[in-house]
């Protein structure tokens, strides 16, 4: 069995549901927040399934992107994303809500910041880039969770971050 959690990209508050999947011969039993289904998947064409669930069948059409998947059943849209626990857990630990409202940035891994992207007080924008690190001579830019605004700076470049440091906090 695996375990993932789905984060609607679509929904405002990006909700997310614990799935498990079990693969049983051509059905997927799926478990989702608790509740069990029973599906049968057919490939129709790429990209394009056929999904039964409870003599009820469903076109389904799912394109992948960049780091999610843009899912449509029939004129219903939903751009999804779909992680391992090991991956939800980064993710939701990578920034930290604080009581005040202000948001915490952390780093993703450990690295030296090459260049900071916004100054104290700017405004910035849902996966605008915050700032570059440099981690295993590879460059990362770290982004935006949401819209915001620049509350406190906390490294410069130059400076050597472990991962889960704070670099930034948004209000």
């Amino acid at each position: 069995m695996s375990t993932y959690f789905l984060i609607d990209k679509s929904e405002s508050d990006q909700s997310q549901k614990k799935i498990e999947v079990k693969k049983d011969n051509d059905t997927f039993l799926v478990t989702i927040n608790g509740q069990q289904y029973a599906y049968d998947v057919v490939l129709l064409s790429e990209n394009k399934y056929s999904i039964i669930n409870q003599y009820h069948s469903h076109n389904v059409t799912i394109v992948p992107q960049d780091d999610s998947l843009l899912v449509e059943i029939g004129s219903e849209r939903y751009e999804l994303c779909l992680v391992d626990q090991h991956h939800f857990q980064k993710r939701k630990s990578r920034t930290q809500q604080k009581k005040d409202g202000a948001l915490e940035i952390k780093a993703p891994m450990p690295g030296k910041v090459v260049d900071v992207l916004v100054t104290l007080n700017q405004s910035v924008e849902e996966n605008e880039g915050l700032m570059i690190i440099e981690a295993m001579k590879m460059e990362n830019e770290i982004k935006s969770p949401v819209k915001g605004k620049v509350k406190e700076i906390k490294v410069k470049p130059g400076d050597t971050v472990d991962s889960m440091k704070v670099i930034l906090i948004l209000s």
